[in-house]
């Protein structure tokens, strides 16, 4: 069977109504904080926004719209009579007719035709916002990219500053003591020395601090921090040992965007660290599994609840489970499964949409 494809594409901004509000939360992913205050010109009488005014009129702006973008695909075929026909895989519009009014979609009026047509816009939609906001920032971005071992000597750096920066913050429960070793290098315990936490404090902070300015160094994490932070850090960088600077696609770089994108930061303490050793080690997991599944399971039961809230109130579960399917399949969100391929059991396909919602 040859088959021949049509791509439908979007690139919209969806405005937030009922609907969408009712299916899709808005501000369940905050959007990345902004990196710099604008630039305004010397002579201007404008008086610059705040860095908190910007974050609060995109914040806004996240209630109220999302920009969205995707493409999606139908495929038909040529049958023995001549006619062209929509491979069941994607034949959405035939299941959404089913689904709204239990009918096919050749035998529907006009009228009928143009509430499919906008119902199949809206879920695809709806599929879209989804993806804007957990399959972008984060998910996509685990599916796509290509992780090694060298991540574990990643994360002991970044455990060896957390535990720093713990102690810092925690000095009250911390102590510092200074040992002696003999010729053969075994501690001379009568000689160790305990130092008061309020003397051994501002020891341990120029130590932390050293650390913290050369990973952000090292990771060229400058965008992520105020231009009074990046001119300290340079600054004191200057005046210590050339750092090498990491590739631009390094597990660390891209655990702090995928942070940075729910507005945490590296700044120098130990909550931010603490983060971004846990999701280090997320990604080693996340080696193991393939994160489209994550995001199906997040999106395919509010996609089920808007189909059954605008459905016949005899729908068949069957159409339903198809229509979900066929969405998944034409905005190639499906995983590489070889039971999922198109000459698969259209059986199997329902069981997998069956396991989504759970």
């Amino acid at each position: 069977m040859a088959l021949k494809y049509k791509k439908e594409s979007y690139d919209l901004e969806v405005i937030f109504d009922d609907y969408f509000l009712k299916y899709f939360n808005p501000l369940a992913i905050k959007e990345e904080t902004f990196k710099f205050v604008p630039f305004t010109k010397k002579n201007s009488k404008e008086k610059p926004k705040t860095l908190e005014e910007i974050n609060q009129e995109d914040f806004e702006k996240q209630k109220r719209s999302r920009w969205v973008n995707g493409d999606f695909y139908i495929a038909t075929y040529i049958d023995s009579d001549g006619d062209e026909e929509f491979h069941p895989d994607y034949d959405v519009y035939e299941y959404a007719s089913q689904v709204l009014f239990k009918i096919g979609k050749h035998e529907i009026d006009k009228e009928q035709t143009e509430k499919v047509v906008m119902f199949v816009h809206n879920l695809r939609l709806l599929l879209l916002l989804y993806k804007a906001d957990r399959w972008n920032k984060r998910l996509g971005l685990l599916h796509t990219r290509d992780r090694d071992l060298t991540l574990f000597e990643e994360i002991e750096k970044i455990t060896y500053l957390k535990q720093l920066l713990d102690k810092l913050e925690n000095s009250e429960n911390s102590e510092m003591i200074l040992r002696r070793k003999d010729e053969y290098e075994i501690v001379i315990t009568s000689e160790s020395q305990k130092i008061p936490a309020e003397d051994f404090k501002p020891i341990l902070l120029q130590y932390a601090e050293r650390k913290y300015y050369e990973f952000i160094h090292r990771y060229n994490a400058y965008g992520y921090l105020p231009l009074k932070d990046i001119s300290t850090i340079r600054n004191r960088i200057s005046k210590l040992p050339q750092q090498e600077i990491a590739q631009p696609n390094s597990d660390i770089s891209f655990a702090m965007n995928i942070l940075s994108a729910q507005n945490i930061n590296p700044f120098f303490t130990y909550y931010y660290f603490s983060r971004l050793e846990s999701h280090l080690n997320s990604l080693i997991a996340s080696k193991k599994e393939d994160p489209i599944y994550e995001f199906l399971k997040i999106a395919v039961p509010e996609l089920n609840r808007a189909i059954e809230d605008n459905a016949h109130p005899k729908f068949k579960k069957k159409d339903k489970h198809l229509l979900l399917f066929s969405l998944l399949r034409s905005s190639k969100f499906l995983p590489d499964r070889k039971a999922l391929e198109l000459d698969g059991i259209v059986d199997v396909k329902e069981d997998f949409i069956k396991q989504l919602l759970r």
